[in-house]
Formats: structure tokens, C-alpha cells, sequence
């Protein structure tokens, strides 16, 4: 629902940096959740749904963005920016 509130003209900072909700996915380590929260940070920038992110990690969080990014310069169909079944 992140599009809903840009649509609204705010901006959106996404603070999903550990949090337990990826204890389930990754097990209860930050440095595990690190990866979780990697994999959102990078999703989200993709799909253009945030304007600011707030990470512990700054640079593992750098090289998934620019990863994805390139990505998607090769395969534009890598990630949906819409509709996606993520």
C-alpha cells in the first residue's frame, strides 16, 4: 500500500532494517536478519515504493540496490514494477 501513500503526495521512508517479522524467514541473528532485510530494501527500491530507507547496513544494503538495479538494465522483466506476484 506504499503507492497508495506516495500517490497521496507524501514521502514514504521504509524502516524494515531487522525487525523480527524476518525471525520466522531468517531465524532470530541481526546478521540474518540483515539479509532479509537486504532482499526488502532492494525489492522496494526497484519498485520505486520508497524514498528514503533506514538500514543498519548500509553498504550490503548499497550492493543489493545497485545489483538489482543492473539487473534489471539486462533483463527489464527481472522484477514487475506493478502486479508483481512477489
Amino acid at each position: 500500500r506504499l503507492d497508495e501513500i506516495k500517490q497521496l503526495g507524501f514521502g514514504v521512508l521504509l524502516g524494515v532494517s531487522r525487525k523480527s517479522m524476518f525471525a520466522d524467514i531468517a531465524g532470530n541473528s541481526f546478521d540474518l536478519r540483515d539479509n532479509a532485510t537486504v532482499v526488502v530494501s532492494a525489492y522496494c527500491a526497484l519498485k520505486n515504493n520508497c524514498d528514503i530507507l533506514r538500514v543498519h547496513n548500509v553498504p550490503a544494503n548499497v550492493v543489493a540496490i545497485k545489483t538489482i538495479s543492473k539487473l534489471q538494465l539486462f533483463y527489464p522483466n527481472f522484477v514487475q514494477k506493478k502486479g508483481s506476484n512477489f
